[in-house]
């Protein structure tokens, strides 16, 4: 969302307003879609990372172990691009997978040395009605996994 300030009459008062970004035409929408995850801290659901809200989080315990993230696009979708915006706690090392019935997972991205913030996986070029992140090893030791935004995108029709 972004937020803009409008400035009424001559005076100093301001009002925040409130804008949705608009949505990118190659995105594929993921609101309503079918989320699994691996675990769930108690104040970070999994649908979080789907709600195109970067101030809500999915948010995993601390753990030494692997965390999963999955969501069901309920068809097949060709996806060119992902894009991951991790919250304060971001994974080091991670892999991407996709997947046409959620039980053969494919990977197609793995990732060595994740830098958090906000992440793009390009020119992906798979197919499938699944795909899931695979949290692999925190940035920090002892802590968990905090991701903000998990968005897939078509090839881009744009210019």
């Amino acid at each position: 969302m972004k937020l803009a300030w409008a400035v009424l009459g001559i005076g100093i008062l301001a009002i925040p307003r409130v804008f949705a970004e608009e949505q990118d035409p190659a995105e594929i929408s993921m609101r309503g879609a079918a989320v699994t995850a691996s675990s769930e801290a108690k104040s970070g659901s999994a649908k979080a990372a789907f709600d195109r809200n970067p101030q809500t989080l999915w948010k995993t315990p601390p753990s030494s172990h692997s965390q999963w993230l999955a969501v069901d696009l309920g068809s097949p979708q060709c996806i060119d691009k992902v894009r991951l915006v991790w919250g304060s706690e971001p994974a080091l090392r991670y892999q991407l997978q996709v997947s046409t019935d959620g039980k053969e997972w494919k990977t197609v991205c793995n990732t060595e040395n994740g830098r958090g913030e906000t992440e793009e996986i390009a020119n992906l070029d798979v197919r499938g009605r699944y795909l899931r992140l695979v949290c692999l090893k925190p940035a920090a030791d002892g802590a968990g996994y905090a991701l903000a935004e998990f968005e897939a995108f078509k090839k881009s029709t744009r210019p």
